[in-house]
């Protein structure tokens, strides 16, 4: 059996010549999907499977980034300008910095301690020490417990970036091929 392939050698030049420019693309949109996939999963786990969404800012301060040179191309996932992100994924310890004790609001406490009238700080039952608010109300004076004072906070651990990218990072090569494959096709 004999097999013959004509072809035109200009054509087969220019597609060689584009090659790395489609490799290059194919590599670069296989690792866009990849940390779009990521943050998408991290999202999932700041709406409820490890944190539950107060305002949502975490969940929305999340971006991923590519960044291309002449010689590599670099994706950056993570958060932007939330102070608090560091202490929810990696844990630790929480210290007062403007007084001895950290202020921890009650449920129902909706003000920082200093916005409250008629307060005063005493210790519960269980040893305590609470800041309560005195009312009027119908029936005579009311105390309401409004904090918890403590000297420190210890955060447990919840990732929700990085073991998003741990869960993922076996599909990366694989998205990888699949876009670069899509992008020669076109060529």
């Amino acid at each position: 059996m004999r097999l013959i392939v004509k072809t035109d050698k200009t054509v087969l030049e220019r597609k060689l010549k584009q090659l790395p420019d489609v490799l290059n693309l194919g590599l670069r949109k296989g690792l866009q999907e990849f940390l779009f996939d990521v943050i998408d999963r991290a999202r999932k786990k700041l709406t409820g499977d490890v944190l539950k969404v107060g305002r949502g800012w975490l969940r929305n301060s999340l971006y991923s980034q590519i960044e291309e040179t002449t010689d590599r191309i670099l994706g950056r996932f993570g958060t932007k300008d939330i102070v608090y992100a560091r202490i929810h994924e990696f844990g630790g310890l929480i210290l007062p910095r403007r007084s001895r004790y950290l202020a921890i609001p009650l449920p129902g406490t909706r003000f920082k301690p200093a916005e409250y009238l008629n307060t005063f700080v005493a210790r519960s039952k269980a040893g305590n020490l609470l800041i309560f608010q005195k009312a009027q109300g119908r029936g005579g004076e009311t105390i309401k417990p409004l904090f918890v004072l403590k000297k420190y906070v210890v955060m447990p651990e919840r990732s929700y970036l990085r073991s998003s990218l741990n869960e993922l990072i076996g599909n990366l090569p694989e998205t990888i091929r699949k876009n670069t494959q899509k992008e020669l096709k076109a060529l």
